[in-house]
């Protein structure tokens, strides 16, 4: 304490917003819906044949993106899971899908249920890669370059309000 009367902590920028990604990643409805898309990824990264079947519908696109950091990867792979969207209806409703063992197993079953939910998981998808986008495209930016103080506060504004246009200024929803 005689040698260093003050010390000065600064937050790294990057862990913040990751950590901001954290809790919008516990609210009840965004939970669930990761939890669903992770499930999806886990059944087609787990079984090769289901895996190199979605890659040919999907152009060689892959579901799973890996991402700064844990949070960022989950809201990156619902992006990603949006894109494929038709490729991913295209390939549950293809022959090669529906003859195969694994469109009867209850993973397979539950997989095929989510990719056809437009209410309970596409909508909910939709809604969260909308208002996560701003703070993902800003976690990239302080992660790489380690911008002054000053761009990183305008960065956030510029986050705040590009969530709050998402939801058409209703406060109830973006408070």
């Amino acid at each position: 304490m005689e040698r260093h009367p003050s010390i000065v902590w600064t937050p790294c920028a990057t862990h913040c917003i990751d950590l901001m990604l954290e809790d919008t990643g516990k609210i009840p409805w965004v939970k669930r819906c990761v939890e669903r898309a992770r499930n999806v990824c886990k059944f087609v990264y787990n079984h090769s044949w289901v895996l190199a079947l979605m890659r040919q519908y999907t152009k060689q696109k892959e579901l799973h993106r890996p991402g700064i950091t844990r949070f960022a990867t989950n809201f990156l792979t619902l992006q990603s899971m949006l894109r494929s969207k038709p490729a991913l209806r295209r390939m549950i409703v293809g022959e090669e899908w529906s003859s195969s063992s694994y469109a009867t197993t209850p993973a397979g079953i539950e997989m095929a249920d989510c990719i056809f939910d437009e209410q309970g998981f596409w909508v909910p998808c939709d809604e969260i890669v909308k208002f996560v986008k701003p703070l993902v495209v800003l976690l990239r930016v302080v992660d790489g370059d380690k911008p002054a103080m000053g761009y990183i506060y305008e960065g956030m504004d510029r986050v705040k309000e590009a969530i709050k246009f998402v939801y058409g200024a209703d406060e109830s929803k973006y408070g």
